[in-house]
């Protein structure tokens, strides 16, 4: 069975009581519910108005089936009616029956709303849907396709209803967005508390988790946290990241929620055949831009002017760190490289397993 709504199905009937209607053809121009529905041989779910074509206030909406010419309103959901939201009993006389959303259905179709590709700025969305969002209600979601990666706190704003804080979940609660939660063409769906937007997709599986740079990430247990869990991330040697001399950059990371995990990375260099390099250090960080030079933590190699991007893109690998996270921790694969005459670039991946 489907359920669907069909435009001109304007039926009456002669039926009486609180039992199934039996449909006694449309009005001219019209459809029947049999044939917009093609319902003559098995049920369909339609949504139904009825009122006395002699109008006397009585009324009655609801969402039943209908097969042929019978609308099975009597094991149906009445929405709203004259007789207190029950089953209307009807006497004699022709009533008009059609088909179209109740009041109530269409306030739950408006929770639900499709607004297409955002506009506005990464950080100060706005959002503009076929059918406008009539306002803003509590338990409403809208869904669109981002058209930017964010880079700190968004506000979202839809039919020019106002600017209003989109927030992440959060281990203390909803938190405002840092950066990297929405990447460019991500499905974005999220949910109005009454107060802010609650952003209810992820941000760590196929996108930047809260902090993370952007890289491919992949996470092959994200909801579980079970041990064995893995999580990674990698830039690729066709698409690394500049880097200047002297200064640390981030390469990617990994969002790694609270628990025991083992981590190790690989990280690698490439440039112009001309560059003079001097030293190169990778490392495994929880301090985005920063090498941490603790042991473990790091590798560095000295190379005192080496020509090395002429026959070759060195990469060496950082050996499985073991780090214990009280909460959710960004967790950062940062190079630092020293270089003259032209280009140094980074690439790597970092992958961290669940261990506890």
């Amino acid at each position: 069975m489907s359920s669907y709504f069909r435009d001109n199905v304007f039926e009456t009937s002669q039926t009486t009581g609180t039992g199934d209607f039996v449909l006694g053809g449309a009005v001219t121009g019209a459809r029947t519910f049999a044939s917009a529905f093609s319902a003559s041989s098995s049920d369909k779910i339609v949504a139904y108005f009825i009122r006395n074509a002699v109008e006397d206030g009585s009324f009655e909406s609801g969402i039943c089936l209908v097969n042929g010419t019978t609308l099975k309103r009597s094991s149906g959901a009445i929405l709203e009616s004259s007789n207190s939201n029950a089953l209307v009993n009807w006497g004699a006389g022709t009533k008009n029956v059609w088909c179209g959303p109740p009041a109530l259905l269409s306030d739950r179709l408006n929770d639900n709303i499709e607004c297409g590709t955002a506009g506005g700025t990464a950080n100060a969305i706005t959002l503009s849907p076929n059918v406008p969002v009539p306002e803003l209600r509590a338990g409403m979601t809208l869904s669109w396709t981002a058209s930017a990666t964010n880079t700190g706190a968004v506000t979202v704003n839809p039919s020019s209803l106002g600017a209003t804080a989109l927030y992440k979940p959060g281990t203390s609660g909803p938190t405002a967005l840092t950066g990297g939660e929405i990447q460019s063409g991500q499905s974005v769906k999220a949910r109005y508390d009454g107060t802010q937007f609650q952003m209810m997709t992820p941000t760590g599986v196929g996108a930047a988790a809260a902090g993370q740079i952007p890289g491919t990430a992949t996470n092959d247990d994200a909801s579980s946290g079970n041990v064995g869990q893995v999580v990674s991330s990698t830039v690729l040697v066709g698409s690394p990241v500049s880097l200047t001399s002297g200064q640390s950059a981030n390469i990617t990371s990994i969002s790694l929620g609270a628990g025991d995990w083992e981590v190790d990375a690989m990280v690698g260099f490439s440039g112009n055949s001309s560059t003079a390099v001097t030293y190169i250090q990778g490392s495994i960080s929880q301090t985005a831009g920063t090498v941490d030079s603790t042991p473990g933590s790091i590798v560095a190699h000295p190379y005192a002017g080496a020509t090395i991007f002429a026959n070759t893109q060195p990469h060496h690998a950082i050996a499985p760190l073991r780090i214990k996270l009280a909460s959710t921790t960004t967790i950062y694969l940062v190079a630092n490289a020293g270089f003259s005459v032209s280009t140094c670039n980074a690439f790597g991946i970092i992958k961290a397993r669940r261990v506890r």
